[in-house]
């Protein structure tokens, strides 16, 4: 209830400070997949939730529910904790979840805010799940400074299938190559 009315004006809010371009959202699946993204800012998963149709469940950081206003709005966004920097294994379950029901997970493969886009900057979690699901990922890179009346431009890829990896036990090495397989994607999105 809180997400369906809260999008649309919040959108509203965002049109007005920012000049929003989204390209390639016919590379956008029916039924379940992950978009994996670049992450420059807090304003990253904001902009997709508010522009991307359908609804995006986040891994967010555990930090974020600490304070229980925060934690009704990131819960009502669909946002999974996330311990950083650890295997959280509640949390993989939870994205895994959110596959097997149909619907959309996003993860940001560097797990943090990085400035600069580049190369082995991605960590294996993104890999894992897409992995283990078998799932198909969407790389997206996001351009913006976030200044106010800058462009936001949304560049969506071509999905990536993870589906010949689903039931295989992988190794760190194969799990780091198809890591940065995604991640290359989104570096190459970022230079359009």
């Amino acid at each position: 209830m809180f997400y369906k009315i809260v999008k649309p004006i919040a959108r509203a809010f965002c049109r007005i400070f920012f000049r929003v371009e989204i390209n390639g959202e016919e590379n956008f699946l029916r039924g379940p997949f992950m978009v994996c993204a670049n992450h420059s800012s807090n304003w990253d998963p904001v902009m997709l939730l508010l522009f991307i149709k359908r609804k995006i469940h986040f891994l967010g950081k555990q930090e974020l529910f600490k304070n229980p206003f925060l934690r009704y709005i990131v819960s009502s966004f669909g946002m999974i904790p996330i311990k950083r920097g650890q295997a959280d294994m509640t949390a993989v379950k939870a994205a895994i979840k959110v596959l097997d029901s149909g619907e959309i997970l996003g993860i940001f493969p560097s797990g943090r805010r990085n400035k600069k886009l580049e190369k082995g900057q991605a960590k294996s979690g993104a890999a894992m799940i897409g992995a283990r699901c078998g799932s198909k990922v969407v790389p997206l890179s996001i351009i913006s400074s976030y200044k106010p009346f800058s462009k936001v431009k949304i560049n969506i890829g071509k999905p990536i299938d993870l589906s010949e990896y689903k039931g295989k036990k992988l190794t760190s090495d194969e799990l780091s190559e198809i890591s940065d397989n995604i991640y290359d994607k989104i570096i190459e999105l970022s230079k359009r």
